[in-house]
């Protein structure tokens, strides 16, 4: 069975008029998302799983390209790709070719090199919120994407939205953020059991043997204190290697879309500190599957995998925001009184909008200066 996806309306429409190179971790859907997407357009969907297949695709790929849109999947099979796929867009440039793969193998085989101009990047993620509640409460989705629809409207300069009450979207929130949302996990009864199987699998099969990495414990020694770490500036001496280790598997993990290097929002130069980058998890249960305690961030990982992409703000005197996102700063605030820092940036920018998200339902409109604050329940991101 399928489950809607928010990508589909960007690959619909980008199919029109260019080649396609999707992308994301291991198990985020890809695979589906494809065979879908390969009927609703009448195309061929070939896999480089099937050792046929690969064969073929190295040795006589023209022979694939049968019709007007063609999809090759798990690309990373081939160490050859990237030539093969410039070769077959060069060659029928009538043909709207999708291309995607699992994990980092343009690190590993740099096929983006291969492929510049000649290619639009599509990532897809694990679920987000929004898929999430639609997978798994139908009838709630309509309720949340009018009131999620009201808060975007307002980042974009929409009028002040409101928001009701509705404490059954409360659960599904708590689920997410424990779990994630991965499509396996988020569909499974036993939902602990097939996030570790997942995370073992994913970190082997995309990481270590891919890779060819010798010290496989090195490796979850980096994960487990980069698990502890989210949410905070990345200090390589910190994740318990030795430093060109560690930056050599922070750059694998980023390139399997498992975490992410958020920048810092930079206006001034002589303010701001450009350089530091905070690391987070793209997928909250992910993280969690790797350390035994939860770590306080499990909040910022929820408004991070929401707001793609954001910064972060961080001034020379400490003061810091959450997230910057399309220039408006949102802190999240999970208990007491919201940060010096957010009113800090308020004072230095003067934007017209920011936010405070909680865990509350209550909806407020705050004045500071010239900024309108939007108080707003975290659950309708």
């Amino acid at each position: 069975m399928y489950y809607w996806r928010e990508k589909e309306g960007d690959f619909l429409s980008l199919i029109k008029s260019t080649n396609i190179l999707l992308r994301g971790p291991r198990q985020a859907g890809k695979t589906t998302l494809l065979k879908e997407m390969a009927k609703r357009l009448n195309a061929y969907y070939y896999t480089l799983d099937e050792p046929n297949t690969l064969f073929i695709f190295e040795r006589d790929p023209s022979s694939l390209v049968k019709g007007d849109v063609v999809f090759i999947d798990e690309i990373q099979e081939s160490p050859n790709a990237g030539r093969v796929l410039r070769y077959l867009t060069d060659h029928f440039a009538d043909v709207r070719f999708v291309f995607s793969g699992s994990g980092a193998f343009d690190i590993k085989y740099s096929i983006s090199s291969y492929l510049v101009g000649r290619v639009r990047p599509l990532l897809l993620l694990p679920l987000s919120f929004k898929e999430f509640v639609k997978w798994r409460s139908p009838a709630l989705f309509d309720w949340y994407s009018k009131y999620c629809g009201m808060f975007y409207s307002f980042l974009e300069g929409g009028p002040f939205p409101s928001a009701s009450p509705l404490p059954a979207l409360e659960p599904l929130f708590r689920e997410y953020v424990l779990y994630g949302g991965f499509p396996k996990v988020v569909l499974s009864e036993d939902k602990e059991a097939e996030l570790r199987s997942l995370v073992d699998f994913m970190i082997d099969k995309d990481v270590v043997r891919f890779f060819g990495l010798r010290n496989r414990e090195k490796l979850w020694t980096v994960l487990k204190n980069l698990a502890y770490r989210s949410g905070k500036l990345l200090d390589y001496s910190s994740l318990g290697v030795d430093y060109k280790t560690a930056v050599h598997y922070v750059s694998i993990l980023q390139g399997n879309h498992l975490i992410e290097l958020l920048p810092s929002y930079s206006k001034n130069p002589s303010v701001e500190l450009r350089k530091a980058k905070k690391v987070v998890f793209y997928d909250s249960g992910f993280r969690r599957s790797l350390i035994p305690l939860e770590s306080g961030f499990v909040l910022e990982e929820f408004v991070f995998r929401q707001l793609l992409p954001s910064f972060y703000w961080r001034d020379r005197h400490k003061h810091e925001v959450d997230f910057i996102y399309k220039g408006i700063p949102v802190e999240v605030k999970k208990g007491g009184k919201v940060g010096r820092g957010f009113y800090a940036y308020l004072r230095y920018y003067a934007p017209k909008r920011a936010v405070i998200l909680h865990l509350s339902w209550e909806v407020k409109e705050e004045r500071y200066r010239e900024t309108t604050v939007l108080h707003w329940p975290i659950y309708l991101l």
